[in-house]
């Protein structure tokens, strides 16, 4: 059982236990997971390591030393953070930390090392979570900064509501012999604690307190068990198991990726081609250009060839512009997926991400009250996504020397994650406060001016029922049913108003795609979303290599390839196949589609496994 928090820090800081459940989930390392598939035990936090004692500061290629023992330092001489009790405080390298909380002054500490022989170094701080951003530099060298977005390495819980969790830093060529090293915090209300910190030439595989070369052990593991602590992978040209070899030598070598009837071929040489794929988060772009090498070299040993990033890369200060910091992570990733011929699929908008109250665009919004079906008739939000896809395909990559429109590594662009106006997400003046439903309601409006009747007041009448709100022959509005009204209804206003709702999906994506394709120029492939939402049955395909648009969503289909690689055929990935418009096929499944119009969600399988 993890030991629980009394006392002093519980009392001071309430808030962290809530901070801390929010970003949980937001880092794994590789090592952790694989701890989890051998069923190896979590080590006690009053265990002692096998090997190593706590004395050990340094070995061949690191450095090692604690945080609560600087050469000069202005942090409090009271840590509100202090393990309350042995058993948590044996989870930190040498029992202790240093921290403050909400100090009122940039804070800093400075300690001596010496470095053994002339190398580049890279750095790790083990600090209290994501608490505390900071920057480093040793001597006079140029500072690296270290954000409240790092990606966490590892994750102890030290008490309840505290856990450490290495970070990186970045690295710094160093000389033999004694150095400075400065830490500083970036704010002055910082909630800050750092129990070690690291200088590692080689490869650092973050386990807790655990030094470089130190081992849990067996001790106290169950008899038939045992501890599964993999050194850290050399990715040597002796592996037993390296499917590198499946991928290209480049990504993109044989071209832009494109729809070819039921496959992706590419685009100079035809040669079909499927995807085993991978998700990351937006965590990844904080990583620098080294460990994206590992963890893209990592992913093609075990046959991956395609990463989806799902992740908002606007800025939190201007909703319309691409946050820089957010593109060069991209641009690194990128370099190193290519490298180890990894294609990259780039999913950017998915309503969840966004608190839409005070931000431009969603006027009406309040708090963090998400804007699901505002891209699909706000001119506000469908510029600003154009404005996303212009920055990012535009942009010249420094790492690869062309911009992502260029590139054939970025294989696909999803228009939209996981929304669509036929969901129940869509609730006018519920989830769609008033300003945006009259937006929506003035171009049905004029659709049904355009396509029905020219006068509002003819159209109300011939529907009958009485006016529903958002009704406004004056403002030239018309009201709009909620998803599940629709089906109720089944009549004149039902029909028309699923009509225009399916014409604006529609044109959504149509935008989206002619924007990409034409003003861009883009070569790659665009997908419109990602989920399903009605059966299969009510769907007929599109074979036009492309997705123009929807009505209730996107489904999600799977086809089997045969390729030959090296001799041998292997089996298949699958491959996405985007299809379009929603229309029963004939009688016999028409009361199918429209029993299944409106399901819970489910999800599609997109993969299969690689040999």
């Amino acid at each position: 059982m993890p030991p629980v928090l009394t006392g002093v820090a519980a009392g001071k800081v309430p808030f962290l236990e809530r901070g801390r459940r929010r970003g949980a989930h937001a880092a794994v390392s590789v090592a952790g997971v694989l701890a989890a598939l051998a069923c190896a035990p979590v080590p006690s936090a009053a265990g002692a390591p096998a090997s190593a004692s706590q004395a050990r500061v340094g070995g061949k290629d690191w450095i090692w030393w604690e945080a609560e023992a600087p050469a000069a330092t202005n942090f409090p001489s009271g840590n509100p953070f202090q393990p309350p009790d042995p058993h948590s405080a044996a989870g930190l390298s040498g029992g202790a930390w240093i921290g403050a909380y909400e100090p009122g002054r940039i804070l800093f500490l400075e300690y001596d090392v010496a470095v053994p022989e002339a190398r580049e170094y890279r750095f790790y701080a083990r600090k209290f979570w994501k608490h505390g951003p900071f920057r480093w530099r040793v001597d006079e060298q140029p500072w690296h900064e270290v954000g409240a977005d790092a990606v966490l390495l590892d994750a102890v819980e030290i008490a309840q509501g505290l856990s450490a969790s290495w970070v990186s830093g970045g690295g710094a060529k160093l000389g033999a012999g004694k150095h400075r090293v400065r830490v500083e915090l970036l704010e002055p209300k910082a909630t800050v604690a750092f129990d070690c910190f690291v200088l590692a030439a080689g490869p650092f595989v973050a386990r807790g307190r655990l030094k470089p070369g130190d081992k849990y052990g067996n001790a106290g593991v169950p008899a038939g068990w045992f501890a599964f602590e993999p050194d850290s992978d050399p990715f040597s040209a002796a592996a037993r198991l390296d499917l590198r070899w499946l991928n290209e030598a480049h990504a993109g070598d044989g071209g832009f990726i494109q729809a070819k009837g039921d496959a992706f071929v590419h685009e100079k040489t035809g040669q079909p081609e499927r995807f085993w794929a991978v998700n990351v988060a937006r965590e990844i772009l904080g990583s620098d250009a080294v460990e994206m090498g590992r963890y893209a070299r990592m992913l093609a040993k075990f046959g991956v060839n395609m990463v989806r990033l799902h992740a908002p890369l606007w800025s939190d200060k201007d909703f319309a512009r691409v946050d820089p910091a957010k593109l060069d992570g991209v641009h690194r990733l990128v370099a190193a997926l290519k490298r180890e011929g990894i294609y990259l699929g780039l999913s950017s908008y998915y309503p969840v991400w966004l608190s839409a109250g005070g931000v431009a665009c969603f006027d009406g919004y309040a708090g963090d009250q998400r804007p699901f079906a505002a891209s699909f008739f706000n001119p506000c939000v469908q510029q600003a996504q154009r404005g996303w896809w212009r920055t990012l395909l535009s942009s010249r990559n420094p790492h690869t020397g062309v911009p992502l429109g260029q590139d054939p590594a970025l294989a696909f662009i999803e228009v939209l994650n996981e929304d669509s106006i036929f969901f129940w997400t869509f609730k006018p003046y519920q989830s769609v406060p008033a300003p945006q439903m009259q937006i929506l309601e003035r171009r049905f409006g004029a659709w049904l001016r355009a396509h029905r009747d020219p006068s509002l007041a003819r159209t109300f009448a011939r529907w009958g029922g009485g006016q529903i709100q958002g009704d406004d022959e004056a403002g030239g509005r018309a009201g709009v049913l909620l998803p599940s009204e629709l089906l109720a209804r089944r009549d004149a206003r039902a029909r028309d108003t699923v009509e225009f709702l399916t014409e604006l999906q529609r044109a959504y994506f149509d935008e989206a795609h002619r924007f990409l394709k034409q003003e861009l120029g883009w070569k790659g492939s665009v997908t419109g979303s990602n989920w399903i939402t009605a059966d299969p049955r009510c769907w007929d395909r599109s074979t036009s290599g492309r997705t123009p648009g929807v009505t209730s969503s996107i489904a999600t289909d799977t086809s089997t390839l045969s390729t030959k690689a090296r001799g041998r055929t292997l089996p298949s990935r699958r491959a996405i196949v985007t299809t379009t418009r929603w229309r029963c096929a004939s009688r016999a499944t028409s009361r199918a589609c429209r029993r299944s119009a409106f399901p819970s969600w489910t999800s599609p399988t997109t993969a299969s496994p690689r040999p």
